[in-house]
């Protein structure tokens, strides 16, 4: 799911993958709308103490996230 041009939210759970990118540009906004969605889909974003979010290569934040409830497996 894309919010605005510069944001993904990324929930795949077959994978056990769950994050959102923010690519160089995003704005406040789009990251606000972001969490706003994972929150209301039941997901938490890590804590940076808990797990730091990773720069790739061609600059984009992922934040790491999960399922406030556990996923059957």
């Amino acid at each position: 799911m894309t919010i605005g041009q510069h944001v993904a939210v990324v929930i795949d759970p077959e994978n056990f993958d769950w994050h959102i990118d923010c690519r160089p540009g995003y704005t406040e906004i789009e990251t606000t709308t972001a969490v706003g969605v994972v929150v209301a889909l039941g997901m938490e974003i890590y804590e940076e103490e808990e797990c730091e979010p990773d720069v790739l290569e061609d600059g984009t934040i992922r934040y790491w996230m999960s399922p406030k409830e556990a996923v059957p497996e």
